[in-house]
């Protein structure tokens, strides 16, 4: 959501808007991350085993996805690590 937010311009607040009666793209990630939390669904990919030694791999795999290519914002394989990477 937040590398995507500047991207999608107004999208982000009208889901926030919608779905938790605030405003801003920012906002929605963190109520996405209280709501994860609430569910017990694991925030870090360091919880379901991921490791720094594991994110190469991973972002080339996730290169190859339909939903890295169709990412509202273009991803890079740089992005792909630094998004997988703030996630640990």
């Amino acid at each position: 959501i937040r590398f995507n937010a500047a991207h999608v311009g107004g999208k982000y607040e009208a889901v926030n808007a919608a779905a938790y009666d605030a405003p801003g793209g920012d906002t929605l990630a963190k109520m996405v991350e209280v709501s994860l939390s609430d569910m017990r669904i694991p925030r870090r990919l360091s919880e379901i085993g991921l490791r720094e030694q594991h994110i190469e791999a991973v972002a080339q795999e996730a290169m190859t996805s339909g939903s890295t290519k169709a990412n509202p914002r273009p991803v890079t394989l740089d992005d792909a690590r630094a998004v997988l990477l703030s996630c640990l």
